[in-house]
């Protein structure tokens, strides 16, 4: 029902000039452990080692406010994952945190959904929620809400089934 984007949680300034996977070399980046960022991070590492550079120091977390909390403190440069749960953490920052690499697929892919999961059996459930997410499209609700929580680029113009690939 949205695009979504990973990206980076900064200290305010941006001090290391991260904007990007390719500027991750050397740097201190924490994930949650076992989810996707940890291997993009540590292939970028090798990637870093391959070019003469430091690797990726890449730090696992167990809670996202773990991770938060090491970037604030110092412990960690940087803290990589959704960037809409990242703009809740900047946001509840006041000025602390900002965002870095906005304008980067940071190793995903560039038509990164999330929606909802249904079994194959459950065709009508499925088309009942994907009219209704189209109602709420129409009537200007589901981007007042994006909005509202400044999440609006993950606004999309169509919904629909298995969106990837369709550049939606």
């Amino acid at each position: 029902w949205v695009k979504e984007q990973v990206v980076f949680a900064v200290p305010k300034g941006n001090p290391k000039h991260l904007n990007g996977l390719n500027t991750t070399c050397g740097l201190k980046i924490g994930v949650i452990a076992g989810g996707a960022s940890g291997p993009i991070l540590q292939a970028q590492s090798k990637k870093c080692v391959a070019a003469g550079k430091h690797a990726v120091t890449v730090q696992n977390y167990s809670e996202q406010p773990q991770a938060i909390l090491a970037v604030q403190s110092g412990r960690s440069d940087a803290y990589f994952s959704s960037r809409a749960l990242l703009t809740y953490y900047v946001h509840q920052s006041h000025g602390g945190l900002q965002l870095a690499a906005t304008d980067s697929s940071n190793g995903y892919p560039a038509d990164f959904y999330q929606g909802a999961v249904f079994p194959k059996s459950s065709p009508k459930l499925r088309d009942v929620i994907e009219k209704a997410f189209a109602q709420l499209k129409k009537d200007g609700a589901y981007n007042a809400i994006l909005n509202k929580w400044a999440l609006g680029y993950m606004s999309l113009s169509n919904f629909g089934v298995n969106l990837v690939g369709a550049g939606k």
